[in-house]
């Protein structure tokens, strides 16, 4: 590229990655969110484990289990959705056309 560099391309640029960065937000784990349902599944499966009722502990753990991979698949998704959006605007703002 032989262009030179303008501070209204340089100002435009810095515009279009700050927006990108608002798009794609504080990051999947804000506030330990998925840490926290990983520890919390752990607990409840060790807990459980040591029930007597062993019926009601396979419930009480499959529930566990599934309301945390939710949380994981659900969390994965909308990263990706972000990053997608995040990387369009971005790439809007230099257009580049990436397809």
């Amino acid at each position: 590229n032989d262009s030179e560099m303008t501070i209204f391309g340089f100002i435009e640029s810095v515009g279009f990655g700050a927006f990108s960065g608002l798009i794609g937000g504080p990051g999947a784990n804000k506030d330990l969110v998925l840490t926290n349902a990983i520890k919390s599944t752990k607990k409840i499966v060790g807990r459980e484990v040591r029930r007597a009722n062993q019926k009601y502990a396979q419930k009480a753990i499959s529930r566990s289990i599934f309301r945390k991979n939710r949380l994981l698949k659900n969390t994965a998704v909308e990263s990706i959705f972000r990053f997608f959006l995040g990387v369009q605007t971005a790439n809007c703002g230099a257009e580049v056309v990436p397809f």
